[in-house]
């Protein structure tokens, strides 16, 4: 029996099948009735009622014994011990998808050398930009700031591109700016330095008159006691040998000489006291002392005195206060006595509850403030004006301001503010 299909192909042939794997019909005449049950593999599917899909070998050629892998698809009937078994030729099932699978493999060939291209240009685009970037940013590690970064598109790159060149310029404002202020550090530190070797060469001036200064003060001292105390103290001894010798030539008017001796020898000793340490500043204050100052300096030279104080009558300060201004009170006093050939002097002495104002002004010859500060700065013989930077040195150490203003032919002005602490701003 011979089934009749039409397009089913030439290398596919259907059968049908019974249960002892006798073909009973087939689409190729030559199979029907043939026995195709190898290793009772229908018989047994048949019989198990089950469908099975799977491959076998099917022999075309006997001489050459080359053998092709068929696909078999069996299906049992219900109605009959029989089954429908379908081959066809692996190549041809599978021939579809082996057409569909180089169709794809020839697609993505073509895919992968469009993306390629694709990539190459997208590539191209990118980088070059980037290695532009790359060789601005080198020129900027190395400190060339000079040549602009180029901008190159409105994308990513190019917003990236605008920033380095904005970078850039903020960098290149910022060292010029960096320096600039090392070229004004290294002017103020030159400055600076110079004032440091002014103010050392002050300080040497400083110690070199204090130590002149001490040496002349031993020296008038040691002369005053030869000339005074010394003279007188010969003097009375003398009187007392007289009296020793003639005890009935004493007399009442001899006593009076010995204690007038007596007298004048003590004064001197005083004097020469109150010059080294006024015990008017220890016992009755600072305005006491100054009086004092103005008494012997100028009150004995006939030089008029106006002296004003507001606001510290009978009032104390600590004492690192009241020495300080005693001994620039005292020099400032003191110059006007020696050098200023005043017929006037004015004192204001002005204190509150902050701070102490102390001005002092002649109406004498004046001096050229500028010129004698400067050479006393620079001169180390000449020790001239080093008393008027004795009184800023020690205004500086109190934390006070002094300021000295004078004019040739037009007097001089001294004015001085001292600040209070709150431990010096009681009476004391």
């Amino acid at each position: 029996m011979q089934l009749k299909f039409t397009d089913i192909g030439e290398n596919t042939f259907i059968d049908i099948i019974d249960s002892n794997g006798i073909v009973i019909a087939s689409s190729k005449p030559s199979r029907t009735l043939t026995y195709c049950d190898y290793n009772k593999f229908f018989s047994t599917i048949i019989n198990s009622k089950r469908e099975r899909v799977t491959t076998c070998h099917q022999c075309h050629d006997q001489e050459k014994r080359k053998k092709s892998t068929n696909v078999v698809a069996f299906v049992p009937l219900e109605m009959a011990p029989w089954g429908i078994s379908i081959q066809e030729p692996e190549v041809d099932v599978f021939e579809p998808s082996m057409h569909m699978k180089k169709t794809f493999v020839t697609l993505g060939a073509i895919f992968i050398g469009t993306a390629f291209m694709l990539a190459m240009g997208i590539s191209r685009s990118v980088v070059d930009p980037i290695k532009e970037l790359i060789k601005a940013t080198d020129r900027i590690s190395k400190g060339d700031l000079s040549e602009p970064v180029a901008v190159q598109g409105s994308d990513e790159i190019g917003v990236l591109s605008r920033s380095f060149e904005i970078m850039r310029e903020k960098l290149d404002r910022s060292i010029e700016s960096i320096k600039n202020y090392n070229m004004e550090l290294e002017k103020k530190v030159r400055e600076r330095t110079r004032k440091i070797k002014e103010g050392q060469q002050r300080i040497e001036n400083l110690l070199n008159k204090i130590i002149s200064t001490e040496e002349e003060e031993r020296k008038r001292i040691a002369r005053n006691l030869h000339d005074d105390t010394i003279q007188d103290l010969s003097a009375l001894l003398m009187k007392i040998d007289m009296c020793k010798l003639y005890p009935e030539q004493i007399s009442a008017n001899k006593i009076d000489g010995i204690r007038e001796i007596v007298l004048k020898t003590l004064d001197g000793l005083n004097t020469a006291i109150q010059n080294l340490r006024p015990s008017l500043l220890d016992d009755l204050g600072l305005e006491a002392a100054i009086k004092w100052l103005l008494d012997i300096h100028l009150g004995e030279k006939g030089t008029n005195i106006f002296y004003n104080i507001t606001g510290a009558k009978d009032r104390r300060f600590s004492q690192d206060i009241e020495i300080r201004l005693f001994r620039i009170i005292q020099e400032a006093i003191a110059n006007i006595s020696r050098h200023a050939a005043a017929e006037n002097v004015f004192v204001n002495f002005k204190a509150d509850n902050n701070h102490i104002i102390l001005e002092i002004e002649d109406d004498g010859q004046g001096f050229d403030v500028k010129t004698l500060f400067q050479q006393t700065v620079h001169a180390r013989k000449d020790f001239r004006g080093l008393g008027l930077l004795g009184m800023k040195e020690r205004a500086s150490l109190i934390g006070g301001n002094l300021d000295i203003h004078s004019v040739l032919g037009c007097g001089t002005m001294v004015s001085l503010k001292v600040p209070l602490k709150t431990e010096e701003r009681e009476d004391v």
